[in-house]
C-alpha cells in the first residue's frame, strides 16, 4: 500500500505507488493534488462554461425553449466543433459524457443529438438520444 495519506495504490518502490513514485522520480511534490486526483464527474463539470449566450448565433433549426436554459459550452479547438473529455485512457465526446452523467446510459445504436444545433454544447436539456438515422 502507498504510504501517501489517502492513496490506496499498490506499492511500487520506496513505499510509493506508481503515480507517486513517478512524481518523486521527476522531482515533483508527491502530495500535490492533480486534476486526476479529483473525481472525474467534478473534473468534467469544472470545464463547462454554463449559461453561455451568443447573441450573434441564429439557427432556424434550434429546437430548445427558454425554459431549457442557455447552452453549456465546452471549451474546444477541434475543427469539428465537438468537445472532447479524456477518461480512463480514452478520449470521449464531451456531449455524450454529459448525457450519460446527467440523463442516463444510451441504448445500443443510439447517439446524442444536439437540439440547440451547437456541437460544443453539453447542456443535458439540449441533448437527446436518437438513432443514427434520426440524427
Amino acid at each position: 500500500m502507498c504510504q501517501i495519506v489517502g492513496c490506496s495504490g499498490r506499492n511500487k518502490a520506496f513505499g510509493l505507488c506508481q503515480k507517486h513514485y513517478s512524481r518523486a522520480w521527476r522531482g515533483k511534490d508527491v502530495e500535490e493534488k492533480t486534476s486526476y486526483d479529483v473525481p472525474w464527474e467534478e473534473r468534467f463539470e469544472s470545464k463547462i462554461m454554463k449559461n453561455h449566450s451568443d447573441p450573434d448565433y441564429q439557427d432556424p433549426l434550434v429546437r430548445v425553449s427558454r425554459q431549457d436554459g442557455l447552452c453549456w459550452m465546452w471549451p474546444t479547438e477541434s475543427k469539428s466543433g465537438y468537445g472532447a473529455f479524456y477518461l480512463n485512457g480514452k478520449t470521449l465526446k464531451a456531449h455524450r459524457v454529459s448525457y450519460e452523467l446527467f440523463v442516463g446510459d444510451l441504448k445500443p445504436g443510439e447517439v446524442v443529438d444536439h437540439l440547440c444545433r451547437r456541437e460544443a454544447c453539453v447542456n443535458p436539456r439540449h441533448l437527446e438520444a436518437v438513432t443514427h438515422r434520426e440524427n
